[in-house]
Protein backbone atom coordinates (compact mmCIF):
# COMPACT_ATOMS: atom_id res chain seq x y z
CA UNK A 1 0.00 0.00 0.00
CA UNK A 2 3.14 2.35 -0.81
CA UNK A 3 0.26 4.50 -3.08
CA UNK A 4 -1.27 5.23 0.23
CA UNK A 5 1.69 6.44 1.86
CA UNK A 6 1.57 10.20 1.14
CA UNK A 7 -2.13 10.08 1.98
CA UNK A 8 -1.15 8.40 5.52
CA UNK A 9 1.35 11.04 6.08
CA UNK A 10 -0.85 13.83 5.52
CA UNK A 11 -3.41 12.14 7.57
CA UNK A 12 -0.59 11.63 10.59
CA UNK A 13 -2.23 7.99 10.86
CA UNK A 14 -1.07 5.01 9.45
CA UNK A 15 -2.93 2.84 8.57
CA UNK A 16 -2.53 -1.24 10.87
CA UNK A 17 -4.76 -2.80 8.06
CA UNK A 18 -4.25 -0.50 4.78
CA UNK A 19 -6.58 -2.41 2.59
CA UNK A 20 -8.92 -0.58 5.07
CA UNK A 21 -7.83 2.91 3.44
CA UNK A 22 -8.31 0.71 0.63
CA UNK A 23 -12.03 0.36 0.98
CA UNK A 24 -12.76 3.58 2.62
CA UNK A 25 -11.28 5.19 -0.80
CA UNK A 26 -13.47 2.73 -3.23
CA UNK A 27 -16.35 4.58 -4.82
CA UNK A 28 -19.52 2.72 -5.06
CA UNK A 29 -19.18 2.95 -9.03
CA UNK A 30 -16.11 1.04 -9.10
CA UNK A 31 -18.43 -1.68 -8.09
CA UNK A 32 -21.09 -0.67 -10.95
CA UNK A 33 -18.21 -1.69 -13.77
CA UNK A 34 -16.27 -4.45 -12.09
CA UNK A 35 -17.53 -8.11 -12.48
CA UNK A 36 -18.18 -9.88 -9.36
CA UNK A 37 -18.80 -8.26 -5.68
CA UNK A 38 -16.36 -5.54 -5.64
CA UNK A 39 -16.62 -3.89 -1.90
CA UNK A 40 -16.84 -0.20 -1.90
CA UNK A 41 -16.86 2.73 1.08
CA UNK A 42 -20.68 3.03 1.90
CA UNK A 43 -20.88 0.63 4.42
CA UNK A 44 -17.84 2.79 5.99
CA UNK A 45 -19.20 6.10 5.33
CA UNK A 46 -22.37 4.99 7.73
CA UNK A 47 -20.11 4.04 10.26
CA UNK A 48 -17.94 6.98 10.18
CA UNK A 49 -21.00 9.50 9.57
CA UNK A 50 -21.82 7.82 13.04
CA UNK A 51 -18.71 8.06 14.53
CA UNK A 52 -18.01 11.54 13.45
CA UNK A 53 -21.11 12.89 14.67
CA UNK A 54 -20.83 10.68 18.38
CA UNK A 55 -16.70 12.68 18.47
CA UNK A 56 -18.16 15.73 18.07
CA UNK A 57 -20.75 15.60 20.21
CA UNK A 58 -18.78 14.80 22.87
CA UNK A 59 -16.28 17.55 22.41
CA UNK A 60 -18.79 20.17 21.97
CA UNK A 61 -21.03 18.91 25.23
CA UNK A 62 -17.46 19.11 26.75
CA UNK A 63 -16.17 22.32 25.48
CA UNK A 64 -19.66 24.82 26.05
CA UNK A 65 -21.31 23.24 29.20
CA UNK A 66 -23.78 26.06 29.37
CA UNK A 67 -24.77 25.71 25.91
CA UNK A 68 -28.41 23.85 25.45
CA UNK A 69 -28.91 21.32 23.38
CA UNK A 70 -30.62 23.95 20.14
CA UNK A 71 -26.98 25.77 19.99
CA UNK A 72 -25.16 22.40 20.67
CA UNK A 73 -27.12 20.73 17.83
CA UNK A 74 -26.66 23.52 15.41
CA UNK A 75 -22.68 23.70 15.98
CA UNK A 76 -21.99 19.71 15.40
CA UNK A 77 -24.65 20.53 12.10
CA UNK A 78 -22.07 23.14 10.54
CA UNK A 79 -19.18 20.83 11.41
CA UNK A 80 -20.83 17.85 9.59
CA UNK A 81 -22.42 19.28 6.96
CA UNK A 82 -21.41 18.21 3.10
CA UNK A 83 -19.97 21.57 2.30
CA UNK A 84 -17.38 21.69 5.52
CA UNK A 85 -16.01 17.95 5.32
CA UNK A 86 -15.47 18.32 1.64
CA UNK A 87 -12.81 21.12 1.98
CA UNK A 88 -11.34 19.47 4.97
CA UNK A 89 -11.09 16.83 2.49
CA UNK A 90 -9.69 18.50 -0.28
CA UNK A 91 -7.27 20.62 2.02
CA UNK A 92 -6.12 17.00 3.00
CA UNK A 93 -5.82 15.88 -0.78
CA UNK A 94 -8.07 13.12 -0.47
CA UNK A 95 -9.74 13.78 -4.33
CA UNK A 96 -6.04 12.57 -5.62
CA UNK A 97 -6.31 8.98 -3.48
CA UNK A 98 -10.21 7.92 -4.52
CA UNK A 99 -10.99 5.35 -6.50
CA UNK A 100 -13.48 5.63 -9.53
CA UNK A 101 -15.30 4.76 -11.85
CA UNK A 102 -14.30 5.61 -15.57
CA UNK A 103 -17.43 7.20 -15.60
CA UNK A 104 -17.35 8.79 -12.46
CA UNK A 105 -13.78 10.03 -13.58
CA UNK A 106 -14.81 11.56 -16.59
CA UNK A 107 -17.81 13.87 -15.24
CA UNK A 108 -14.90 15.35 -12.68
CA UNK A 109 -16.25 13.69 -9.90
CA UNK A 110 -12.68 13.70 -8.36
Amino acid sequence: MAKFSALQDRLGYAFRDPSLLRLALTHPSVAHESPGNTPHNQRLEFLGDSVLGLVLTRELYEKFPSFGEGPLTKARAQMVNRRTLAAEARRLGIGEHLILSRGEEASGAR
